[in-house]
């Protein structure tokens, strides 16, 4: 009787080493996706820069509609990640407010301009900072003014270009 169980065991550690190679394979496969070509690199960075100007335009829209705040600056750059195959849009403005108490505003925002989703943001309002990372995968640096430090990090190794 030992020596049945004992092939019954090796029998069920083949499927299971079997079934570890097909899975590995698969993963491997659905996950180790290859970069893009130059020529799709390029188009797809020339896509992003399309995006992030549509959104661009969107946004500095907003800035001009009645009783706005006095736009004192925006700026706004791409950055496609070939990597892991991700657009982003960095936008960047500052506000100067002729009513009320606050006296100006500035403010970044990091977006995964794929699927127009807010990554990243922080604000200073009249020397009061504050900032978020709304990336799950994100472990905070640092909690420095209410997490404006971390998330500035954040965005800017966002869209360093990593090589």
């Amino acid at each position: 009787m030992p020596p049945k169980q004992s092939k019954t065991l090796k029998r069920g550690a083949r499927v299971k080493l079997s079934l570890a190679v097909c899975i590995s394979i698969w993963a491997g496969s659905a996950f180790g996706q290859a970069l893009p070509t130059a020529t799709e690199a390029f188009n797809l960075r020339i896509k992003c820069k399309e995006l992030v100007d549509e959104k661009t335009q969107t946004m500095t829209e907003d800035f001009y509609r009645p009783k706005a705040p006095e736009l004192e600056f925006f700026y706004s750059s791409s950055h496609y990640d070939a990597r892991v195959n991700r657009c982003y849009g960095d936008f960047h403005y500052k506000q100067k407010f002729r009513i009320g108490p606050m006296k100006e505003r500035e403010s970044r925002s990091l977006f995964d301009m794929q699927i127009d989703d807010l990554v990243a943001f922080n604000k200073n309002e009249d020397g009061k900072k504050v900032g978020m990372v709304f990336d799950h995968s994100h472990q905070s640096t640092s909690n420095g003014n209410l997490g404006w430090d971390d998330a500035d990090a954040f965005m800017n190794d966002m869209i360093e270009d990593k090589k």
